[in-house]
């Protein structure tokens, strides 16, 4: 029984290396991309039969291998280009375009567009399939399609569409209201054109570049002129203020002086008053006295004399009024200045991640700026930040888990040479200063 057992387990053993060995081919065998998959599932659809791929596809059963450029009339020029993928089944037609008469401007190399004409065998009609990735594409939309006697082909949600209405060496696009003839190119003819569009879209970019710097330079000219005009008007405006400050300072001292002034007089005009009075009681009981000897004087007489001296050595009551010191003029000056002063975040210079292709748009305490592989001075953030130095001229990186973020060492007072870009901005590490609204370059650290 024991021996039994043993083989069971030695079998078992050996059934599940091989199960591990054969997994990849297995694996393998089951692994298709998804054009295998979707040219397995059509394959039973697969068709070089002319007349069946015509009655499925009608006119566009004929542009297999053809190139057609169009000529819009805003100016726009595109090539189309057709092939089979699965013939009978999904043709494939991809566009470049090549240059935009709206815009004035050409297209780059990797601007194109790839859209399927696949027939559905459930609905025995066209669909023009929309996606992205290619072959591995992942459908967006899809827009039905039907096929006219004449070998139209229209969309169902519109009232346009293909035809070679013209003869076979043309290609119609047709509305209600716009009908386009497309010319036919040879292949010497696409590649050349191609080539064309890559060589202006090169020259094109120059000319951006160029004008970028032109633009750059002149701002650049412009906020120097600023700040030196905000230089000079400061210096202006401190010795207006010094000045008026001056004259408050000397009128108030003058004012002090008069209300001393005027208290002095006051009080010597009381002191006199009360001697006067004092002087003309004394002579009128003294008259009396001087015609009795004081020997004679009743007792209860003499203790009804009024004692002259201790009345002419008393002093006179003198209501002394407290004279408030006017402010300091600088005290003064300080107080206003305690009222505007607020507390500012540090003026930030702050960029997006750049995506994909690698493009990006950056915030400085000035202005907004798109960067990108083509521009020369703006290729990446941190180049940008480094030709930004005159509107952010202390950068020092600061933690964001949103953006690229720069701190650049003054105040943003929200004036135009600091405005605060941190709106929808995660960032930390900023200074904080203490200045006036609008105050320009403020590094005051202090309330």
């Amino acid at each position: 029984m024991e021996q039994f057992r043993h083989q069971g387990s030695a079998a078992l053993h050996y059934l599940f290396l091989i199960i591990l060995l054969a997994m990849p081919l297995l694996m393998q065998g089951c692994t298709y991309s998804t054009i295998e998959k979707r040219k397995a599932s059509l394959a039973m659809l697969e068709s070089t039969n002319l007349a069946d791929q015509k009655q499925r596809f009608g006119d566009l059963a004929t542009l297999d291998g053809t190139r057609w450029l169009q000529q819009g009339k805003n100016g726009d020029l595109t090539i189309h280009r057709f092939h089979w993928e699965i013939p009978g089944a999904v043709m494939i037609h991809r566009q470049a375009f090549l240059y935009s008469g709206v815009e004035g401007r050409w297209y780059p190399d990797y601007l194109n567009a790839l859209v399927l004409f696949q027939f559905d065998l459930e609905t025995g009609e066209l669909e023009e399939i929309h996606g992205t990735g290619y072959p591995d594409i992942e459908v967006d939309f899809k827009i039905p399609m039907h096929v006219l006697p004449s070998g139209k082909v229209i969309y169902n949600h519109g009232n346009w569409g293909w035809c070679r209405c013209d003869g076979e060496n043309s290609l119609v696009i047709e509305s209600a209201s716009v009908r386009e003839v497309l010319t036919p190119l040879t292949e010497e003819q696409y590649k050349a054109a191609l080539q064309r569009r890559s060589e202006n879209y090169a020259a094109q970019q120059r000319e951006v570049t160029i004008e970028k710097e032109r633009r750059s330079a002149e701002r650049a000219e412009l906020i120097a002129r600023g700040l030196a005009g905000l230089s000079q008007g400061y210096i202006e405006a401190s010795a207006q203020s010094q000045q008026l400050e001056d004259k408050q300072h000397a009128f108030l001292r003058d004012l002090q002086r008069d209300l001393n002034n005027q208290q002095i007089a006051r009080e010597q005009a009381v002191r006199a008053q009360q001697q006067d009075t004092a002087s003309s009681g004394m002579l009128s009981s003294g008259i009396n006295k001087a015609t009795l000897p004081i020997e004679s004087r009743p007792a209860a007489y003499s203790n009804k004399i009024p004692n002259v001296d201790q009345g002419l050595n008393k002093q006179p009551k003198v209501q002394n009024t407290a004279i408030t010191p006017a402010k300091p003029n600088n005290s003064e000056h300080t107080d206003r200045e305690e009222v505007k002063r607020q507390a500012f975040n540090e003026a930030i210079l702050v960029c997006t991640k750049p995506d994909a292709s690698r493009h990006f748009q950056c915030k400085t305490p000035v202005d907004v700026i798109s960067g990108g592989p083509a521009d020369k001075d703006w290729a990446t953030p941190e180049a940008l930040v480094n030709w930004a130095s005159s509107s952010c001229p202390d950068a020092r990186k600061l933690p964001s888990t949103t953006h690229l973020v720069w701190g650049c060492g003054f105040a943003a007072t929200n004036n135009s040479n600091s405005m605060d870009r941190s709106a929808g901005v995660d960032v930390k590490g900023r200074n904080i200063y203490y200045c006036t609204p609008k105050e320009t370059s403020c590094r005051r650290t202090e309330p």
